[in-house]
C-alpha cells in the first residue's frame, strides 16, 4: 500500500470575531471533530492516519509521545 506523508488540517478565520475572541468556543468545535471519522469519509480510509500535530506520522520525525500529550481530541461531551 502506499503511503503519502501529505498533511491537511481545518483552521479557523481568527478575524472573525465570534472565532477569535472565543476561545472556549475554538475548543468545543475542536472536541466535536472526530479526526478518524472525518478521514475515513473524506480520504481513502486506509491510507489516512491522523496527526496529533504538524508532522504526519509517516516521517520519521514524528513523536509518538505526542498523542500521550495531547490526549484525546475527539470527546462531544466535552463539546458541549
Amino acid at each position: 500500500m502506499f503511503k503519502d506523508p501529505s498533511t491537511f488540517w481545518l483552521g479557523f478565520n481568527m478575524k472573525v470575531k465570534l472565532l477569535g475572541g472565543n476561545p472556549q468556543l475554538r475548543q468545543a468545535i475542536s472536541f466535536a471533530i472526530d479526526r478518524w471519522q472525518y478521514a475515513r469519509l473524506f480520504f481513502y480510509s486506509r491510507r489516512a492516519q491522523v496527526a496529533y500535530g504538524f508532522l504526519p506520522p509517516l516521517l520519521s520525525s514524528y513523536d509518538l509521545q505526542i498523542e500521550e500529550a495531547v490526549g484525546p481530541t475527539f470527546d462531544p461531551n466535552k463539546a458541549l
